[in-house]
C-alpha cells in the first residue's frame, strides 16, 4: 500500500468506526472501499490504538453535531410530531424513559405477620407430609421396597382418601 493509498485508506476506516449513523458490516465495509479482509486486519492490528482514539474524537463530534440538530429541530417542531427527535435525543444520551418503581414497607407488626403466615403455611404442609409417611408405615409399604413412579412397587399400596 502506498504512502497516499494507506492515508486515504486509514481516513476511510476512521470515518467507518466513527460514525454513529454507519450501519455496514465489517464485510461490507472493505468490501465497498476494496481492500481484501487481510489487508483490513493486519491494518487494525497494527494501527488499533491509533484508529480508535482518532474514531472516539470524530463520534464526539459527530455526537456533538447531532445532538445540535435535535436541539434546532426541536425548536422547529414544537407540538408536532417528535419521534424522529426523541430517537436522536436516545441516540446522544440526552433523553431516557423515566422508570416508576413502587415498592410497598411495611411496619415491624406487618412485617411479622407476614413471617408468621408463611412459617404456618410451611409448618401446615410439614405436617401434612409427616402423616403420609406415617400411612405408608402403617400400611406396610417401606421407603426401601419402593422404586417410585416408574417402576414396580413391592408391596400393595391401598387407596388414601384423605385430602392432602
Amino acid at each position: 500500500m502506498s504512502n497516499f493509498s494507506q492515508v486515504k485508506y486509514q481516513e476511510l476506516i476512521i470515518e467507518f468506526f466513527a460514525n454513529p449513523l454507519e450501519d455496514r458490516s465489517v464485510s461490507a465495509f472493505i468490501k465497498d472501499i476494496n481492500i481484501s479482509r487481510d489487508t483490513f486486519y493486519t491494518y487494525m492490528k497494527e494501527n488499533r490504538a491509533y484508529i480508535f482514539e482518532r474514531a472516539d474524537r470524530l463520534r464526539k463530534q459527530y455526537l456533538a453535531e447531532l445532538r445540535s440538530k435535535a436541539y434546532k429541530d426541536l425548536n422547529k417542531q414544537m407540538g408536532s410530531n417528535t419521534n424522529a427527535l426523541k430517537m436522536a435525543l436516545e441516540i446522544t444520551g440526552e433523553y431516557t424513559e423515566k422508570v416508576k418503581v413502587e415498592q410497598e414497607f411495611y411496619d415491624t407488626t406487618e412485617k411479622k405477620n407476614k413471617v408468621n403466615g408463611i412459617l404456618d403455611k410451611i409448618r401446615k404442609n410439614s405436617q401434612r407430609l409427616e402423616k403420609l409417611e406415617q400411612n405408608k408405615r402403617l400400611n406396610g409399604v417401606s421407603e426401601s421396597s419402593q422404586v417410585g413412579p416408574v417402576g414396580p412397587v413391592d408391596a400393595p399400596q391401598q387407596e388414601n382418601h384423605e385430602q392432602p
